[in-house]
């Protein structure tokens, strides 16, 4: 009796291990397919962000797919093409100075909005081939720009960006220069423009219309007297709409020369009135 519960007793035992084994079995082909698949997808990724020139991120992608966990087809080609990537990948080293030609370092770089440097230390920054703007800041923040063409393969780029040197003080006892005023550009006048457009259209509107009403009337001689009225409507309407469109374009033409006038005479004021600093501050020495 006690034999035969020991038998059953193993029995069950022998079945729950071969039900862990089963599941564990299970559990790791599941991970396994779970990681083909994350293989499969990096590595149909990566090629679409080469073909995109993101070359840059592409790296991120083909390694993930030539992990040793990753099939060996997928594995070969992802760590073939990294390689090829790699050497690639095109890079700038940007250097700064003022105008004396003293380095600068506290310049941020970033290229099309996004920051990749907060200052300078001499090493090449990455970057994707392509059309980019470069934008650099120094610490007085002054903001400079370039527009640059990197090529595939271009490692080590030079680019150099001046900036200008900060203005220094006057000397004691030195008076101040100040640049003569440009005079404000103006004259021509928004309303003007608007008015003068307007004008255009009403000399359009009634040529047009008076020609119109020229051909009905060609048209209603050969019936002189006994006309249709509804004839006669379209004739006297056409040239109503041309007396009209002509009194609008020269009331427009005269408001058009107004606005240019005042606008003008504005912008002559403005000027004058732009004098300098130091001149309108100065005093007469007293006589007693």
């Amino acid at each position: 009796m006690e034999t035969g519960v020991s038998l059953r007793a193993g029995a069950w035992r022998g079945l729950l291990s071969t039900a862990l084994v089963a599941v564990a079995m299970s559990d790791s082909a599941g991970a396994y397919a779970d990681d083909k698949a994350e293989c499969a997808a990096s590595h149909f990724h990566a090629q679409e962000l080469r073909r995109e020139g993101k070359y840059r991120a592409v790296r991120g992608a083909l390694e993930a797919c030539s992990r040793p966990s990753c099939p060996t087809v997928i594995q070969t080609e992802c760590a073939d093409w990294l390689k090829e990537i790699e050497s690639a990948i095109p890079s700038i080293v940007v250097e700064a100075r003022d105008d004396t030609g003293r380095d600068l370092m506290d310049v941020e770089v970033q290229i099309d909005a996004e920051r990749v440097a907060a200052r300078l230390d001499g090493r090449a920054l990455e970057i994707d081939p392509g059309e980019h703007v470069l934008r650099f800041r120094s610490a007085q923040g002054t903001t400079i720009e370039q527009r640059i063409l990197i090529r595939e393969g271009d490692r080590g780029r030079a680019v150099l960006v001046r900036f200008p040197a900060s203005p220094r003080p006057p000397a004691s006892g030195a008076t101040p220069t100040h640049p003569v005023p440009d005079r404000p550009s103006g004259g021509i006048s928004p309303l003007g423009v608007a008015f003068g457009g307007v004008a255009l259209l009403a000399v359009a509107s009634f040529a047009t219309f008076a020609v119109w009403g020229k051909v009905k009337q060609n048209e209603l001689d050969d019936c002189a007297g006994h006309c249709h009225p509804e004839d006669l409507d379209k004739m006297h309407t056409r040239y109503l709409i041309a007396d009209v469109s002509l009194g609008v374009a020269a009331v427009a033409t005269g408001a058009a020369v107004i606005a240019f006038l005042v606008g003008r005479h504005r912008a002559d004021g403005a000027a004058k009135a732009r004098v300098d600093p130091d001149k309108s501050t100065f005093a007469r020495p007293l006589r007693f």
